[in-house]
């Protein structure tokens, strides 16, 4: 029911049905404590859990369920689960708050999790997808600064994916824009002004030569 449930995209059925089941699960979870596959099924159904808080923007219930899991029995052994339950539930949960435009308490959420993740090759991943989303939002407006802002603060923080060329593209191209707007108008002291923003920022001259 769970499965078919998610496939729907019913995630407020889902938080009913957790509501009453998860509870009862873990009360009779030390019945099982030898039964590897009962132990798994009812730490999967936690993490299934955080899937639904994120596509209804509960980020309250999306905490004190990854608490729920750190204090499960079985937690260490179902680390890898853990860690992917996080990555992938995570990301709709930024989609989600991208939708609603709360891209900073998206970013602050994100810092959160950062203890729990750092150490997992898809958080650079994670984080590049967060900061694309609030730059893409930033590029609809055409707010060539703001898309520059948000980008900037990316490569300033320690994790980026090395393998994604999004975030380096789209901030070059913003730059560039962001020129146009002032070559459109010959300002040429505004022109100046956006060549050095580029140029005077270590961690992203590069946008300045593609």
């Amino acid at each position: 029911e769970v499965e078919a449930l998610s496939e729907k995209g019913a995630w407020y059925d889902l938080l009913r049905l957790f509501a009453v089941t998860l509870a009862d699960l873990r009360q009779i979870q030390p019945l099982f404590s030898e039964n590897k596959t009962i132990q798994h099924t009812i730490y999967w159904l936690h993490t299934s859990a955080l899937f639904a808080y994120a596509n209804t923007g509960k980020l309250d219930g999306y905490k004190t369920q990854i608490n729920t899991l750190q204090s499960l029995p079985n937690h260490t052994q179902e680390r890898s689960l853990f860690e992917s339950a996080l990555i992938d539930s995570s990301l709709q949960l930024y989609e989600y708050l991208a939708r609603e435009k709360q891209f900073e308490e998206a970013i602050l959420f994100a810092g959160g999790l950062e203890d729990l993740l750092k150490n997992n090759r898809a958080w650079g991943r994670n984080l590049a997808t967060l900061y694309n989303l609030w730059a893409i939002d930033r590029w609809q407006q055409q707010d060539w600064p703001g898309v520059v802002d948000v980008l900037d603060e990316y490569y300033a923080q320690p994790y980026q994916d090395k393998n994604d060329p999004t975030a380096r593209k789209n901030l070059a191209n913003a730059y560039r824009n962001w020129l146009g707007v002032y070559l459109s108008t010959a300002d040429w002291a505004g022109a100046k002004s956006v060549i050095n923003s580029c140029t005077d920022k270590k961690t992203t001259a590069f946008a300045c030569t593609e």
